[in-house]
């Protein structure tokens, strides 16, 4: 073997000046090991140093033991991102993922469709918001039992999950679909499993790590599978992005109905003690506790419209003890997770990867290529560091964030909402099943508008010929114009229905929420594909996650706006109730006078629903308009949003890889 010592002292240039033809016959291959003969360590390490920098883009592909080839995510090609050798070493390399490019494209999408389907189940969150609110009362809250306050965070927390994929973006491309969506389903498991025993032990801090545990799908599962699509589908980015997310905003329908029967199958009723005017209740400390075999017993008092759902267990008004019975949320929340987790591995070994290079229109049959319509496929890239710079990003970032601020919250609360708005005015159709049917309706609109506006901004990207950006903001126009009259549509109806209660102000309620929920929909689903106009499909996986990033403020904005706004002025509203009635008839009911009212609050014992049983006939029920402050806020977000998109551009082409100003100034600095 050639030793070191004896090798020539002369100036040795790097192997990638070396002449062609020297370097070819120097560096051929030698059978499937791919080492290279007569090439010491020494020998290698004088010929073909480490490189950094400029060299890195010039180093030729035979330099070294392995090919050398930049993947966005990687700190460089000797160490990779952490965690890279082990993927290697199991299979699970993006690198070893790559399928054939004749392979069918469209057999990815129902993989990555169920992946979402999974994921979006957190959309259903509406449905938990009664059982988790009573778990200790379980026909009515109870003084210890939550408030929609407290446990709202838990949904923003799930969706602000989309952070973790901002945070470690480099590893989302790196790592690839397969090993992230385990991650993501991993997550979603451990997550509805830690909700479930915050539940049972009734701990906020269990029960917030339960959300913040859940999120991590968001994070790790969400951006992978549509990453993947775009790539198998360059030509139809918005069609790719839509078939997928899709899923996502479709989660809730089957989460709806699974959830409302699996509560109904696990609850358990409460020990009923007898009726109201037959128990002597006494007031402690806003408490309400009765006495039963000579123990002091914490008791709620239940009415006709909180045993209404519980009608087919024989259950009637009256007086039931705290802390018997169950709502069945904690079997329920660990049999979904059981189930979404085992979906979500199933689908993560179903990714494949297309070649480098792919194009479609390459791959069709002979006969086929000359009907292919033309299309614009962007070509051009923007390196993460340099679109984080421009205003295009961050005029991205402030319109998404805006956009789904009032969604979020209306999905927070979407069940309440409809009871709240038209339970009293037309309680022969809102009942507990339609009001779980109008959260699968929202699922439903979500997920069309999905499909829907996705497939409006392809076609309006090719009536307008040229870069497909012009039409992709059109669509959003057209998406975030929408919505500010929506919301304002829906405050008409419930009032419209608390004059003249009639399915007509029902319709308009349920259109409008429809519409924004489409909107909601499609502008998730058309974002990777705008993304990809404006900063090139290179890096869109990473860039796609970092504009995720915004969900966390606006899942934590928008059911926060919801559930204070609405404490707010249930309070208020039951503070004027309580001047209407007699200081006689208050303290028989709740065992307290009036002075003790914002306590009784706080405790739970007074409620709108309550106090309307001993108001003055005709006196109106304030709980229709609880919502009312709300629906202005978000039309005037949502305007923000509208706006942002009016001064959106494309991207400055000396910007994009390639360009000269773009070399001079950020040469070799492509990954993150």
């Amino acid at each position: 073997m050639l030793h070191a010592a004896l090798l020539p002292r002369v100036s040795v240039r790097r192997c990638h000046l070396l002449p062609l033809a020297v370097r070819s016959s120097f560096f051929a291959r030698s059978g499937p090991s791919h080492r290279v003969p007569f090439r010491p360590p020494a020998l290698h390490a004088i010929l073909c140093p480490p490189v950094t920098g400029d060299d890195r883009r010039l180093r030729p592909t035979e330099c070294g033991y392995r090919k050398s080839h930049t993947v966005p995510g990687r700190k460089d090609e000797e160490n990779g991102v952490v965690g890279e050798p082990f993927l290697r070493k199991i299979g699970w390399h993006p690198d070893q993922l790559v399928a054939d490019a004749n392979t069918n494209r469209f057999k990815f999408a129902p993989a990555a469709m169920a992946n979402h389907f999974c994921l979006g189940s957190i959309f259903a969150w509406s449905v938990f918001n009664e059982p988790l609110t009573s778990l200790h009362g379980v026909l009515t809250p109870a003084a210890s039992d939550w408030t929609l306050a407290e446990t709202a965070p838990v949904f923003s927390l799930v969706m602000g999950g989309f952070v973790w994929g901002a945070i470690f973006g480099k590893y989302l491309d790196a790592w690839g679909p397969r090993a992230c969506c385990l991650i993501g389903a991993t997550g979603l498991g451990g997550g509805f499993g830690l909700v479930a025993m915050g539940s049972a032990f009734h701990s906020i801090p269990l029960l917030y790590t339960g959300g913040l545990v859940w999120g991590l799908c968001n994070g790790w599962a969400y951006v992978p599978p549509v990453a993947t699509l775009l790539k198998w589908f360059p030509d139809r980015k918005g069609l790719a992005s839509g078939m997928c997310i899709m899923g996502y905003g479709g989660g809730a329908s089957l989460c709806t109905f699974g959830s409302y029967k699996l509560l109904r199958y696990f609850r358990e009723a409460p020990e009923f003690i007898g009726a109201q005017s037959d128990v002597a209740i006494q007031n402690v400390d806003g408490k309400l506790f009765a006495e039963t075999a000579g123990q002091l017993r914490e008791v709620v008092v239940a009415n006709s419209s909180s045993v209404a759902s519980w009608a087919d267990e024989g259950l009637v008004e009256g007086v039931y003890a705290v802390g018997t019975g169950s709502t069945g949320l904690v079997e329920t929340m660990a049999t979904l997770g059981s189930v979404y987790c085992l979906g979500m591995i199933a689908c993560s070994f179903v990714y494949k990867l297309p070649p480098p290079g792919y194009s479609p229109t390459s791959n069709l049959p002979s006969t086929e290529k000359g009907n292919e319509k033309e299309v614009y496929i962007t070509t051009h890239n923007v390196s993460p560091q340099v679109a984080s710079r421009t205003p295009q990003f961050w005029l991205m970032y402030l319109g998404f964030g805006c956009a789904v601020t009032g969604s979020y919250g209306i999905i927070s609360a979407g069940k309440t909402l409809m009871t709240d708005g038209f339970q009293s005015s037309l309680p022969m159709v809102v009942t507990a099943g339609f009001a779980t049917s109008f959260v699968a309706a929202m699922s439903i609109a979500n997920l069309s508008g999905r499909l829907f506006w996705t497939t409006v901004s392809d076609k309006l990207a090719t009536m307008k010929g040229g870069d497909p950006f012009h039409g992709r903001k059109m669509a959003y126009s057209l998406m975030w114009g929408i919505c500010p009259p929506m919301y304002l549509a829906v405050v008409w109806s419930v009032h419209e229905c608390a004059d003249n209660p009639t399915v007509l102000p029902l319709a308009v309620f349920t259109g409008s929420v429809m519409g924004i929920m489409a909107s909601f929909g499609g502008t998730a689903a058309a974002r990777p594909a705008l993304c990809g106009d404006l900063f090139g499909l290179k890096h869109v996986g990473m860039l796609s996650a970092r504009q995720l990033s915004v969900v966390l403020p606006a899942a934590m904005a928008g059911p926060r706006i919801v559930a204070t706004m609405r404490e707010s002025a249930s309070y208020e509203a039951m503070q004027d109730l309580a001047t209407k009635i007699d200081d006689e008839a208050f303290f028989k009911a709740f065992a307290s006078g009036k002075d003790q009212l914002q306590l009784l609050m706080e405790q739970n014992t007074v409620t709108i629903s309550r106090l309307m049983e001993l108001v003055p006939p005709g006196t109106p029920d304030p709980t229709p308009f609880l919502y009312d402050n709300t629906m202005f806020v978000m039309a005037g977000i949502q305007t923000c949003a509208f706006l942002t998109n009016q001064f959106m551009q494309p991207v400055d082409p000396s910007k994009h890889e390639g360009a000269k100003v773009f070399e001079n100034q950020h040469s070799g600095d492509e990954s993150s």
